[in-house]
């Protein structure tokens, strides 16, 4: 209806024929005219609206306008980040092979993270820190990287086989339907990506890893969380997981942490806990032992304590470690080189 109205007549009068003909709350009309004409319809829009709302209106029109505003800035893919005004949310997938980007939609948001699409042999979800928009620009400038080496070279396949495999690995992450097309950092869904660090937050402290928890939720991330099941939060106090907290590390890492976990996985590793740990294994290489993990040569403001593995961390590594040796051996008997 708000198409009509702005392709026929005034944004003024159509705001007027919504409100009088009672279609929607007044803020759904203005947040719903603005968004549809862009900042040249926000003043005489929400001029007209206040005219035929009462007093107790004004907070709820200028909030309406501005978010109508905001929306249509990132409808045209000029958004600046995350979005917080997501009707929609899907979660977006980027398999290592070269496999095809998947979208997934769901009618309840938690079965997006919590049902993923099964078959794949590690899934990492990545979650942005604390009010992502308040944070520093070095904070941003990270998030804005990885994300665009995520899209950039997870991606770079496109053609192979879309289904699920056992030895790929698949990056997850929530985002706003409405906005495919647009670079992936400005689709992600803030506020979904919110509630799954918050619930991961709760499910760490039942786990006795508080200070795990409180990394998450104070930290300016992003956070990469990876497990052998298609579910964020998987049952039972043995479920094998690996967090990477990212905050404070400089934009020259991202490359390698996004190669470390986009290779593919070794066949007798897929779907065991042991794949985690290679992962883990390749992550502690990224950054030198004794050197600064921020950028620009100045001191660290990472912890240098980064990765941590839940479920069992000295079995997986011990496993890792056989795995590793158990595909050298074969590799020499079929007089070729061991895989990295």
């Amino acid at each position: 209806m708000t198409s009509l109205y702005l392709s026929v007549i005034d944004p003024a009068e159509g705001t007027e024929a919504l409100i009088l003909g009672k279609c929607a709350p007044v803020g759904d009309i203005v947040r719903e005219m603005v968004t549809k004409g862009g900042e040249q319809t926000r003043a005489p829009v929400v001029e007209r609206a206040r005219a035929l709302s009462a007093p107790r209106e004004r907070s709820v029109i200028a909030k309406a306008a501005a978010d109508g505003a905001t929306r249509h800035a990132e409808l045209s893919g000029l958004g600046t980040g995350p979005t917080r005004l997501a009707r929609d949310h899907a979660m977006l997938y980027f398999p290592s092979g070269g496999s095809t980007v998947r979208i997934e939609s769901a009618g309840e948001r938690d079965r997006l993270y919590r049902q993923a699409v099964p078959g794949f042999g590690v899934y990492t979800f990545i979650l942005v820190g604390a009010e992502i928009e308040r944070l520093p620009e070095t904070d941003q400038a990270r998030h804005r990287e990885l994300f665009r080496l995520v899209e950039t070279y997870a991606a770079a396949g496109g053609e192979a086989d879309a289904s699920p495999r056992p030895d790929a690995h698949v990056f997850l992450i929530p985002v706003d339907t409405e906005l495919v097309g647009v670079p992936l950092f400005n689709q992600v869904a803030a506020g979904l990506s919110d509630r799954m660090r918050l619930q991961l937050i709760k499910d760490l402290r039942s786990r006795s890893q508080a200070s795990l928890a409180a990394r998450m939720e104070k930290g300016a991330g992003p956070f990469l969380v990876a497990g052998i099941e298609p579910d964020l939060l998987p049952d039972g106090s043995d479920a094998y997981r690996l967090v990477a907290d990212l905050s404070g590390m400089g934009i020259e890492h991202m490359y390698a942490v996004v190669d470390a976990f986009d290779r593919g996985i070794s066949p007798e590793l897929g779907g065991r806990p042991e794949s985690l740990a290679a992962i883990r294994d390749r992550l502690e290489d990224v950054v030198p032992k004794g050197g600064d993990q921020a950028s620009g040569g100045g001191a660290a403001t990472a912890d240098p304590v980064w990765l941590f593995m839940l479920g069992g961390t000295d079995e997986a590594r011990a496993g890792a470690a056989i795995g590793r040796f158990v595909l050298g051996v074969a590799a020499i008997f079929k007089n070729e080189p061991p895989s990295a």
